[in-house]
């Protein structure tokens, strides 16, 4: 949603918005499982979330004060460590708080609240960004914004989000984890899942550069991101 803006003010190319987009993911998919290798064995959730969903707002804080491309992949790459703490933890959250027959309704939720506040903050920072709102670049501010939300989140997380009761560290090796991975593509069910997924994500990650397509023929800012 701000890729144009980040071209003109920054002088980013398309490969290079597209390098720190795969920088950001390639961290996610490496730290994603280790998070939840981390839960399983015993650490707290609640606070994985907590310290997961402050560092993406310090981070993001920090990619709105960045005034190049080396700053932006290295801020980038440690955001993608952090948003990887979210899904695999609150999916853990959810199996261990609810009953079977509940579950799916619950992960429903949980996905349409990322999606609504996924189109709340592309039209928001696409509406914005090339604007300049108080002498500052209008992405600079939806950066500050994001950033601002998330470290309310952790608050809330901190103050309101339930302990796990009873939990108590196990000790694991890379290797046991490496061997458990290896096993689950025993059930045919979870490879299909990942190969879908790794394909899946394809035209998704081309359909992220369909805003700024949209503001390259002239189309204003609002539409673009309605569209």
């Amino acid at each position: 949603s701000t890729f144009r803006a980040l071209e003109a003010s920054l002088g980013l190319s398309p490969r290079d918005l597209a390098t720190l987009a795969m920088c950001q993911a390639a961290a996610a998919c490496i730290a994603a499982p280790l998070f939840g290798i981390l839960v399983d064995r015993g650490c707290p959730s609640k606070w994985v979330l907590v310290c997961g969903s402050a560092s993406w707002g310090i981070l993001t804080a920090l990619l709105a004060y960045a005034n190049n491309y080396w700053q932006m992949m290295v801020l980038r790459t440690l955001n993608g460590v952090a948003l990887s703490t979210l899904m695999p933890v609150s999916q853990a959250v959810i199996a261990q708080l609810t009953q079977p027959h509940e579950r799916g309704a619950y992960f429903g939720y949980c996905g349409a609240c990322l999606m609504f506040g996924t189109l709340v903050c592309s039209l928001g920072a696409t509406a914005v960004s090339n604007k300049t709102i108080l002498g500052n670049d209008g992405w600079r501010v939806a950066f500050l914004v994001v950033a601002l939300l998330s470290l309310v989140l952790s608050l809330l997380l901190a103050a309101y989000m339930p302990g796990s009761k009873n939990q108590q560290w196990r000790e694991t090796t890379v290797l046991s984890e490496l061997k458990l991975f290896a096993g689950l593509f025993t059930i045919k069910s979870f490879t299909v899942i990942v190969i879908q997924g790794c394909f899946g994500s394809v035209p998704w990650s081309a359909l992220s550069f369909l805003t700024m397509l949209f503001q390259y023929v002239g189309m204003p800012d609002v539409e673009a991101a309605m569209l």
